[in-house]
């Protein structure tokens, strides 16, 4: 009997709890899986919602930044001063050297984006571009100015140099003279003297034509027009004038390197073969730098201690050819890195003030062609090159080398994605490795001009030093008569300006 009723009971029982459990809410997990719905959070937005806002504030944000590298980039192409780069913006009169050149100036607008943040959408941009070139250039001058103050050999400078011999005495005092005398022995030839070559060079695809030029430029008999633009820069006969390429150090290829460096000033070698042409290289300026004695390398050479010695190790680091855009393994010999038929023209100018002539294809006919794969070429070159060359068979642009015209067999292949890079974003030819040596000895350098300005600018009598040169002398330079008349009253840097700089207003107004 008893057994019934409990029986009963908990079937019961387990019917009431099934029925609480059946009638309880589905949790929201499991109707949103059963309906393919999600799940909001607490302010009613879908994780779908969510993602898609985020992508939209992230391809907002991309292109914001995209949009604000081609105002900065804009803005600076319209900054910067359209000329050679080795023309003078800021002249030394009594001491007859450029203090900087329209390079310099160029570069440090493409380094620095302040100079090309201040501008703004309104107003006159010719104004406001004008007023950014002189504030860049004042910049630049200031950098000279205190340089001027450390080479200053007046009473000022020789106190600074006092200070930094104390100063070098008492860094050097310590170390141990064996270990210095074993390093001197370990790097005599980086002590002794050595002589230093700046050359300048004419290059073509064609050696005949190279060397007709060159015949040329020799025979004054057949010019009609002064030396221009390089050591044999000449016209011949009523053609235009040729330019010779001023490499920067990086650009210098090991051949440009060996076939310059026994040259004598304004010696002219014969034509020589380059990776991507014919060359001609004519010596503009030797320098005969003497050795140094144990005594006088002894503060290097502490410096060196400090230091480890890139020979020692770091291998990769290695002079990427001035041709090499990428690799050929790494670019696929055959796809991005194809054998194309190369014109090589040297820069050409059709007469004083006049702009270069514009390329065109009638101009081959001067010149043979060479057949090289793109990696052969500059770096810089060769990447511009590969673009065009992915639009059209044919193509040509010019660069500091001169004028190149290019045909393929057919199109390169478009670029993969994500690897359409600008050119200036590229790998770029690097100078070898430098030595220990002359790693300590351009810290060191460095070093000595930061104490000195330091030095000199802590001291209230630094504006005594401003005047490097003879202020009666540099007004007939200028023409604007006696300097230091003019220049009295000034703050020490404007009177160090007035009496020595020669500002070049017609190229820093060019447009």
């Amino acid at each position: 009997m008893s057994f019934v009723p409990k029986f009963v009971l908990l079937s019961s029982l387990a019917a009431i709890l099934s029925g609480a459990v059946m009638a309880q809410p589905e949790p929201r997990a499991t109707r949103a899986r059963a309906d393919g719905g999600e799940i909001p959070d607490a302010k009613g937005r879908t994780p779908s919602e969510i993602a898609a806002d985020y992508a939209r504030q992230g391809a907002s944000a991309v292109a914001r930044q995209a949009r604000e590298a081609r105002t900065l980039e804009t803005r600076r192409q319209a900054v910067s001063v359209p000329s050679d780069t080795d023309e003078c913006l800021a002249y030394h009169r009594s001491e007859r050297r450029c203090l900087v050149t329209v390079g310099e100036f160029n570069r440090r607008l493409a380094s620095d984006t302040r100079w090309t943040e201040t501008l703004r959408d309104s107003g006159s941009q010719t104004d406001q571009i004008l007023e950014t070139r002189s504030k860049l250039l004042a910049a630049l001058l200031e950098e000279r100015y205190h340089d001027a103050l450390v080479e200053n050999p007046g009473n000022a400078g020789r106190l600074a140099e006092d200070a930094w011999q104390a100063q070098l005495a008492g860094t050097s005092a310590p170390a141990d003279d064996e270990k210095l005398r074993a390093l001197f022995r370990k790097h005599a030839a980086a002590f002794g003297p050595r002589r230093e070559v700046r050359a300048e060079f004419l290059v073509a695809s064609d050696s005949a034509f190279l060397d007709s030029l060159v015949g040329c430029m020799l025979d004054t008999s057949r010019t009609d027009g002064p030396q221009v633009n390089g050591p044999a820069g000449k016209r011949c006969a009523s053609g235009p004038f040729f330019q010779w390429v001023k490499p920067r150090p990086e650009e210098l290829t090991e051949e440009w390197r060996k076939v310059s460096r026994d040259l004598r000033k304004g010696e002219m070698s014969g034509i020589a073969r380059c990776r991507f042409g014919w060359f001609v290289a004519a010596a503009t300026q030797v320098t005969e730098v003497p050795g140094k004695t144990f005594e006088e390398s002894r503060p290097v050479l502490a410096y060196m201690q400090g230091l480890r010695d890139p020979s020692a190790g770091d291998s990769a680091r290695t002079q990427a050819p001035p041709g090499a855009a990428g690799n050929r393994a790494g670019n696929g010999e055959g796809r991005d890195d194809p054998k194309v038929r190369v014109w090589l023209l040297p820069r050409t100018a059709s007469g004083k003030d006049r702009k270069p002539p514009s390329p065109a294809w009638t101009d081959t006919v001067l010149l043979g062609a060479l057949r090289l794969r793109l990696s052969d070429l500059p770096a810089e070159v060769a990447c511009q090159a590969r673009g065009l060359l992915r639009r059209d068979s044919r193509a040509f642009l010019k660069s500091r080398f001169g004028t190149w015209y290019f045909r393929a067999e057919k199109n390169l292949p478009a670029a993969p994605n994500g690897k359409g890079k600008p050119c200036d974003e590229g790998p770029v030819a690097r100078l070898p490795a430098p030595d220990i040596v002359s790693l300590a000895a351009e810290a060191l350098a460095a070093k000595e001009r930061d104490f000195k300005r330091n030095f000199l600018e802590s001291r209230s009598g630094s504006g005594d030093a401003s005047g490097s040169g003879d202020a009666s002398g540099s007004g007939d330079a200028s023409g604007s008569g006696d300097a230091s008349g003019s220049a009295a009253g000034l703050p020490p840097m404007a009177q160090w300006i007035a009496e020595n700089v020669t500002l070049e207003d017609n190229a820093l107004k060019r447009f």
